[in-house]
């Protein structure tokens, strides 16, 4: 192997272990994401459906690498949206994780 060739297999190789740490890390902020919206909601869930039905998910495509929470009822938009946004939970929630994710995804960049 050239040392040219050398130099390519180790720039993608450490491309590669970044990204899978920046896997990692979304992985743990989603949990992250996930926890602090079932525990700081400030409404009542009558059928406990929205907190069960939440969810947060890491992924990587092509260009990026992240980490997402959602709603897995339909009225979770009107939870987000109603009353002047009184009871909304997932803009708070990133608002908070979004600037330290990205810290701590400098890190590793």
């Amino acid at each position: 192997m050239s040392t040219v060739d050398q130099v390519k297999a180790n720039i993608k190789n450490i491309f590669e272990i970044r990204k899978a740490k920046l896997y990692a890390l979304s992985l743990s902020y989603a949990g992250q994401a996930i926890n602090k919206a079932r525990s700081e909601k400030e409404w009542t869930d009558r059928t406990s459906q929205a907190v069960e039905r939440m969810f947060a998910k890491a992924f990587v495509s092509k260009d990026e690498i992240g980490f997402f929470l959602s709603h897995g009822v339909i009225y979770g938009i009107y939870l987000e949206l109603a009353n002047n946004r009184k009871y909304e939970i997932i803009r708070p929630v990133i608002a908070e994780l979004a600037p330290k994710f990205l810290e701590d995804a400098r890190k590793i960049i």
